[in-house]
């Protein structure tokens, strides 16, 4: 998200160029300074053998699973399992309840294929609403949906991802209130 915004919101390339530059510092910061204080288990997660080893954290044999599953049934497929279904898998010996760690198949799980076309067409329509006036509310969006590929987003789940949509569903027009941001950079141009 921070990515995308350091490209698309400035309108500078003098601007992008120190977000980059600020990005680039805070990656190096966090992996000298951060990075050695976390604990061993999520350093362990961190590395690509880890990734390899557990594929994603099991997210392979989940998202292969729970595909297999709503394939076998054209009434899953069309509406779903219903509201905060979980997947049952069999992980280590043990027989858990999962999500499926990824926005898109979980609402396909869920809602099934109209669930997910409605989704699909909400988010289209809030980014695009929000694309001229409020750029920040859509790069977050998108930069949500990227993250969503492989994170669940539900209530039973992140609540507080649930801000960013709410945050882009809103009707309040902003045409006559002047960002800061704007106000700054048109004081600039004049000078």
């Amino acid at each position: 998200t921070i990515l995308t915004f350091s490209v698309v919101y400035p309108k500078r390339m003098k601007h992008k160029f120190f977000i980059f530059i600020g990005i680039i510092i805070f990656i190096v910061v966090f992996w000298i300074v951060v990075k050695p204080f976390l604990p061993e288990f999520i350093i362990e997660r961190m590395s690509i053998e880890a990734v390899i080893e557990t594929k994603g954290t099991y997210r392979a044999d989940i998202w292969e699973s729970m595909i297999n599953e709503i394939m076998n049934s054209s009434e899953d497929l069309i509406i779903g399992r219903g509201l905060d279904a979980k997947h049952t898998i069999m992980i280590k010996g043990k027989e858990v309840e999962v999500v499926a760690h990824n926005q898109l198949l979980q609402l396909i799980y869920n809602q099934g294929l109209l669930g997910l076309l409605l989704f699909l067409a909400l988010t289209g329509m809030c980014i695009l609403r929000c694309i001229k006036k409020r750029k920040c509310v859509s790069i977050a969006l998108i930069g949500m949906m990227v993250l969503s590929m492989s994170l669940t987003i539900g209530t039973s789940t992140k609540i507080f991802w649930n801000l960013i949509p709410y945050a882009a569903f809103s009707f309040v027009s902003n045409t006559k209130k002047e960002t800061l941001y704007e106000s700054l950079e048109s004081k600039e141009d004049t000078l």
